[in-house]
C-alpha cells in the first residue's frame, strides 16, 4: 500500500467518523439511547472505521505510527464487537465514542486528509484542463 493509498483509507475513515459524529450532534444521550436508527447508523460507521484501521495497521504500519494518539487496536476491537455481537453492544460506549474518540480521530487526521483532497482536486483539475 502506498502512502497515498493509506491516506485514501484515512479519508474514508474520516468521512465515516464525521458522519457518525454528525448523527449525534445536538442530540441528548437519553434521546440517543431511545433512537435505534441512529444507534445502528453509528454502529455501521464504526464497523467501517474499524475495517479501515485494520487495513492501515496491516498494510501501512508506518502511517499508523505517525498518528500515535489514534487508538488503532481499540477501533478494530470495537468493529469486531459490533460485527459479531450486535445484541450485546453497550450503547453508552457507542455514545461516548461518537462524542469523544471520533472527534479526537477527526482532529488528528483532518489536516492530512484535507491537504490530500486539495492536492488530488488540483491534479484532477489540471489534468481535465489539459495541463500536466
Amino acid at each position: 500500500m502506498t502512502r497515498s493509498s493509506a491516506i485514501i483509507v484515512l479519508a474514508e475513515m474520516y468521512e465515516a467518523a464525521s458522519r457518525a459524529a454528525s448523527y449525534v450532534e445536538g442530540m441528548s444521550k437519553a434521546d440517543f439511547l431511545q433512537d435505534t436508527r441512529t444507534q445502528e447508523a453509528i454502529a455501521m460507521n464504526l464497523i467501517n472505521i474499524g475495517e479501515g484501521a485494520s487495513r492501515i495497521l496491516r498494510l501501512h504500519s508506518d502511517v499508523a505510527a505517525s498518528y500515535p494518539q489514534i487508538l488503532w487496536q481499540e477501533m478494530i476491537g470495537m468493529r469486531n464487537r459490533i460485527a459479531h455481537g450486535y445484541n450485546d453492544i453497550d450503547m453508552d460506549v457507542v455514545w461516548d465514542t461518537a462524542n469523544g474518540t471520533l472527534l479526537d480521530f477527526i482532529a488528528a487526521v483532518e489536516p492530512d486528509v484535507t491537504r490530500f483532497i486539495a492536492e488530488f482536486d488540483a491534479r484532477t483539475s489540471n489534468s481535465s484542463n489539459g495541463d500536466s
